[in-house]
C-alpha cells in the first residue's frame, strides 16, 4: 500500500466475501487456490508453499485430495502425500492435527497410520488415539487393547491423551470380561492427569482401591496438580490431624477464595456432624458437594460400565460413612478447628452480605444450620441461639432471613 505495508489480497478478498460485497462460493475459491499454488510451485517448495497459504486463508479447512479435482495438471500426489505428512507432523502445532488426519486418511493403510503413531507418540498422541476409535468403532477390543497398550507404553505420561487412551483400555477390557485390568487402566488414566474425577472414579466404583492407595498418594504428591484437586485429593488421603492442622492455618488467614474453602469447610461439617447423625443435614451437605460448579463428576463414568443415570449421591454418601467410621479425631484438635470454621462462617457470611450476593444465600444458610446442629451434637448447646443471632444480625436482609428460617425449620 502507501505506507509500504504489505498487502495480504486473499485477507481482502475474505473481508470483501464476509460483508457480502461479492458473492462466491467460498470453499471453491480455497480450493483454487491450493490448486493453483501446488500447480505452480516449484516441487522443492511446494509443501511449504501450500502449508503457508493455508495459515493464510486462516486455517480453513478442506480435505487436501479435493484439488485433485480442480484440474488434469496435479503431479505426482501420491508421492506427496507421505511428505506433506512428514512435514506436518514436524510442525509440532496443534493446531494442524485436523489437517494431519485428513492427510493420514488418504494412506488408506493401517499399519503406516499406526507407524507414524509410534514415530510421532511425543508429540502427536492424538495419531494412537485415532487408531483406537477405527478398532472401537468395528468392536475389535482385542486389538483396541493391544494398540492401547502400545500407547501407553509409547506416549509421555504427563500427556493427558495418555489418560484418555487408557479410559478406553478399561473398556474394552470390560467388553472381554478382563476385570482384573479395569482399575489398573483407571491408575493409568489418574497416572498421566492426577485430578479429583479420575481419583474419584478410583475410590467409588474400584473394589480394590488399597492395592493402589500407596502408589495413588506417590503420584500426586509429586506431579504438579492443580491446587483445588491437590487439597481434595489430600483430605481424604493424609492423616486427619495433618489435614486439620494445615487448615487452621489456612482459615486464619482470613481468605475466603483460598483453595477450595467452601468446599473443604462443607467436607469437615460433614466428617464431624455424620459422626453423630444421618439426617436431612448429611443429605442436604452431600448433595451440595455434589451439585458444586467446581467438582463436576460429569466424566466419573467414562471408562466404567456404569452410566450417567446411576445415584452418584448414594454412591458418595456410603464412600464417606464407610471413610469416616475409622477416622479417630483428638478432641483438642476438633474443638480447635470448629472454633475456626466458626469464624470462617461469620467472615463469609458478611462478605455475602456486603456484596448483596443472594445466591449465596442457600449455602449461608446451610452453613449456619449445620454448625449450630453440629454444636447441639457435641455440646449439647441449643441450636437456635446460633441460628437466632445470625438472624438478628442480618434482619435487615429479608430474603436471607427467609431462608435461613426455612432452611431451619426443614432440619
Amino acid at each position: 500500500d502507501d505506507d509500504g505495508e504489505e498487502v495480504n489480497i486473499l485477507d481482502g478478498i475474505f473481508t470483501l466475501i464476509f460483508y457480502n460485497l461479492i458473492e462466491i462460493d467460498y470453499l471453491s475459491f480455497h480450493v483454487n487456490i491450493l490448486y493453483l499454488t501446488y500447480v505452480a510451485s516449484d516441487p522443492k517448495y511446494r509443501i511449504e508453499n501450500l502449508y503457508q497459504m493455508i495459515k493464510k486463508m486462516h486455517g480453513r479447512l478442506i480435505e487436501i485430495d479435493e484439488i485433485l479435482d480442480v484440474g488434469d495438471d496435479i503431479k505426482d500426489f501420491q508421492v506427496f502425500i507421505p511428505k506433506w505428512i512428514d512435514y506436518l507432523l514436524l510442525q509440532n502445532n496443534p493446531n494442524d492435527d485436523t489437517l494431519i488426519t485428513s492427510a493420514l486418511r488418504l494412506l488408506n493403510d493401517e499399519e503406516a497410520y499406526l507407524q507414524y503413531a509410534r514415530t510421532y507418540a511425543n508429540t502427536h498422541p492424538h495419531l494412537y488415539d485415532r487408531v483406537i476409535r477405527e478398532y472401537i468403532d468395528q468392536k475389535d477390543w482385542e486389538q483396541v487393547l493391544k494398540i492401547g497398550n502400545e500407547a501407553l507404553a509409547y506416549i509421555p505420561i504427563s500427556n493427558s491423551f495418555r489418560s484418555n487412551i487408557a479410559l478406553k483400555c478399561a473398556n474394552a477390557a470390560y467388553q472381554i470380561n478382563e476385570m482384573s485390568s479395569i482399575e489398573k487402566y483407571w491408575l493409568e488414566a489418574f497416572r498421566s492427569t492426577p485430578n479429583m474425577i479420575h481419583y474419584f472414579r478410583m475410590r467409588l466404583l474400584g473394589k480394590h482401591y488399597d492395592q493402589y492407595q500407596s502408589e495413588i498418594a506417590s503420584i500426586y504428591q509429586q506431579n504438579k496438580i492443580d491446587v483445588k484437586e491437590y487439597y481434595l485429593i489430600h483430605f481424604f488421603e493424609q492423616d486427619i490431624h495433618t489435614t486439620i492442622k494445615e487448615w487452621m492455618d489456612i482459615y486464619l488467614q482470613e481468605d475466603d477464595e483460598h483453595m477450595f474453602i467452601k468446599e473443604i469447610t462443607l467436607l469437615f461439617l460433614l466428617l464431624f456432624y455424620a459422626r453423630k447423625n444421618n439426617n436431612e443435614i448429611t443429605y442436604q451437605l452431600v448433595d451440595t458437594l455434589l451439585k458444586n460448579d467446581s467438582l463436576s463428576f460429569n466424566e466419573l463414568w467414562i471408562g466404567t460400565h456404569y452410566d450417567d443415570n446411576q445415584d452418584l449421591h448414594s454412591l458418595f454418601y456410603d464412600f464417606f460413612i464407610g471413610w469416616q467410621k475409622d477416622i479417630k479425631i483428638k478432641k483438642e484438635y476438633q474443638d480447635a478447628l470448629l472454633l475456626r470454621i466458626q469464624m470462617y462462617i461469620s467472615r463469609y457470611i458478611q462478605r455475602m452480605m456486603h456484596l448483596k450476593k443472594r445466591q449465596a444465600y442457600a449455602h449461608c444458610a446451610l452453613l449456619i444450620v449445620t454448625y449450630a446442629h453440629l454444636c447441639e451434637s457435641l455440646y449439647h448447646s441449643d441450636p437456635y441461639d446460633i441460628i437466632d443471632a445470625y438472624k438478628k444480625r442480618y434482619k435487615g436482609r429479608r430474603v436471607f432471613v427467609e431462608t435461613l428460617i426455612e432452611l431451619s425449620e426443614r432440619f
